[in-house]
């Protein structure tokens, strides 16, 4: 029983070390100035399909909201050019990217 006892206050003294009240740096959320600097690139599949549609609609309302810019584009069902346009996102400098692969 002691040896158990011994293995758990171990483990629990070793889980709250690694535990610690301050996040790093990197995970810290930007001050509200440097989000305005933030660039979205949306990659769609197709902008033929109004589920699609309503969920472009979506994501650039809610960036409009929160002071974000949006760079959207339309991959038309095909996934040589799907894969060009994120490389076109990434030279634009964006800093998200969100895809919805064809």
């Amino acid at each position: 029983m002691k040896k158990l006892t011994l293995i758990m206050t171990s483990l629990l003294l070793l889980l709250m070390t690694g535990c610690s009240l301050e996040p790093p740096e990197w995970a810290k959320p930007k001050a509200a100035a440097d989000l305005k600097e933030i660039k979205i690139g949306l990659s769609i599949s197709t902008l033929n399909n109004p589920f699609f549609v309503s969920l472009k609609d979506g994501v650039v309302a809610e960036a409009k909201k929160q002071g974000l810019q949006v760079i959207v584009v339309d991959a038309q069902n095909d996934s040589a050019k799907q894969s060009n346009d994120v490389d076109d996102l990434i030279q634009q400098g964006v800093n998200a990217l969100l895809i919805n692969p064809t």
